[in-house]
Formats: structure tokens, C-alpha cells, sequence
């Protein structure tokens, strides 16, 4: 199923407070302009005071788009809040979010 959106007309989300996303794969296979895209409409929705629920691997994206973001492992939230605040849980202000992740949700001997 495909869904096309033109933002310029104003459909199809004009009435929806509430967007569902399962990222991942999808944006990975993307070419660069469509990923820029994908996260320009979402920040647009956002702006426009729709809330965003992304679920992703790809935590570039989610650092790109999102205000908030929980880390899930093991099926418990082990750290939430903004992007550069789980950063400072995990001692790594300046680090980027992919190795938050990993600090956060393996063990030391499984750290690379």
C-alpha cells in the first residue's frame, strides 16, 4: 500500500492528532533526498502540533526528527527524554545516539 502526501493541498492528515510510523528498513533504502523528505514531513506534522510516534533501529533518524525518544531493551524503558539529556544518562553529551544505544543496552563484554 502506498500513501501519497502533498503537503501544498493539505491531505490527507488535516484531521489526524496522532501519527504512527514503523521506520527502520524503509528509511535505510531510501536515496538521500527522499530521506530528507521523509524527516522534513515529519517535522513539519510535528510543528503543526501532531504528535509523532516513530519506532526505529536507525538512530540517525530519530536523532534527525524526534523531540523525545525512549530507549527500549528487553521489553522496559531503560532511559527517555530528549535526545541530548538520555546523551548525559549515558556520559556520552557530546556522543552520537547510536552509541548511547549501545552503551545503554549491552553488557560491557559486548561493547565494541
Amino acid at each position: 500500500m502506498t500513501l501519497r502526501l502533498d503537503r501544498r493541498r493539505g491531505d490527507p492528515l488535516v484531521h489526524v492528532h496522532v501519527v504512527l510510523a514503523q521506520l527502520g528498513q524503509i528509511v535505510v533504502g531510501l536515496d538521500a533526498l527522499a530521506q530528507k523528505l521523509v524527516k522534513t514531513l515529519f517535522r513539519d506534522l510535528a510543528a503543526e502540533g501532531k504528535t509523532i510516534f516513530i519506532t526505529t533501529h536507525t538512530m540517525s533518524v530519530a536523532e534527525a526528527v524526534c523531540d523525545r525518544i525512549a530507549i527500549i531493551n528487553r521489553g522496559r524503558i531503560v532511559a527517555e527524554g530528549a535526545p541530548d539529556d538520555v546523551k548525559k544518562l549515558a556520559a556520552q553529551p557530546g556522543g552520537d545516539l547510536e552509541n548511547v544505544f549501545l552503551e545503554i543496552t549491552t553488557a560491557p563484554e559486548q561493547q565494541v
